[in-house]
């Protein structure tokens, strides 16, 4: 490989290596951002779900679970591109790095002897994506479609002012 090919390939790995870095803590973002967002609103129907009209909770009560559902999208969008990008990085550390060595080629290596811990990490935070979306989109149709609060939490009903507070 001659010189300036060589120093290409080496900034290639350089910004991929920086991009790969920029994925990460976009998924941390995407799973902080999204969850927090759920439970807020989650949070906030449960304490205005008396003040609400039926037709308007079963409209809100949806929103955590698209959140969530886009939110394991993006998350699962940022996954692939990464592990994209480490698969070109590999080949470019077959052509940079003499022995084999490198992070990508010990990543391969982990990979193929099932010990790497990473892969456990994507896996575990991917169930927790699914477990939270399905949990939402449960609890959501619950509460739409089986009555949900309004069984449990009537609203107030509405009460005549008395005559004392007339005068």
């Amino acid at each position: 490989m001659e010189k300036r090919q060589r120093e290409f390939h080496a900034q290639e790995y350089e910004c991929l290596r920086r991009e790969i870095e920029m994925h990460i803590a976009d998924r941390r973002k995407v799973e902080t951002q999204h969850t927090i967002a759920a439970t807020v609103i989650y949070a906030w129907l449960i304490s205005e779900q008396s003040t609400l009209a039926p037709f308007l909770l079963n409209f809100v009560i949806f929103l955590p679970f698209v959140i969530l559902l886009l939110g394991y999208f993006k998350w699962e969008a940022l996954m692939l591109r990464t592990i994209q990008i480490g698969q070109y990085l590999a080949t470019l550390e077959e052509k940079l790095a003499a022995d084999g060595a490198g992070w990508e080629a010990y990543l391969k290596t982990e990979r193929e002897n099932k010990t790497i811990k990473g892969q456990l990490e994507g896996q575990g935070v991917r169930f927790i994506w699914l477990f939270l979306t399905i949990l939402s989109c449960v609890f959501s149709t619950t509460v739409a479609f089986g009555g949900g609060w309004y069984e449990a939490n009537p609203p107030p009903p509405p009460t005549a002012p008395s005559p004392q507070s007339l005068r």
